[in-house]
């Protein structure tokens, strides 16, 4: 079982991806975007709070502050925007570290697809 944590502004969808997920059998928990998420996954793993949390509620920064920590380096980080749609801001985010960006509207199959096989990579140790 996977520990996933939700980030997402829009408490419906939050509760919608959480849901999905959940029936793939990850555990789930949500964090509010912007400040409080890069502390969110350290507090779970009972590590504190962080002190390098991006002051802005942009998801590149978010990203980038996970993959710079030690103790959250490995955590898949799947960026999913209605908002940032162009291939430049695709790219920001994989290079941030992001395993995968997608695009609202996705379908619900797809992104748990998606999630299934980044998390089986990461098991195998190839992500």
């Amino acid at each position: 079982m996977y520990r996933i944590t939700v980030v997402e502004d829009d408490h419906l969808l939050q509760d919608s991806v959480k849901k999905i997920l959940e029936s793939q059998g990850s555990r789930c928990a949500s964090a509010p975007m912007g400040h409080g998420v890069v502390g969110h996954p350290r507090r779970q793993a009972g590590s504190g709070p962080s002190r390098r949390e991006p002051s802005r509620h942009d998801r590149h920064d978010i990203c980038r502050a996970l993959k710079a920590d030690p103790r959250t380096a490995a955590v898949p980080v799947i960026i999913l925007t209605g908002e940032a749609r162009d291939a430049a801001s695709q790219v920001a985010g994989l290079e941030a570290g992001a395993e995968d960006y997608i695009f609202k509207p996705v379908d619900w199959r797809v992104l748990a697809s998606r999630v299934k096989s980044i998390l089986a990579a990461v098991s195998r140790g190839k992500a």
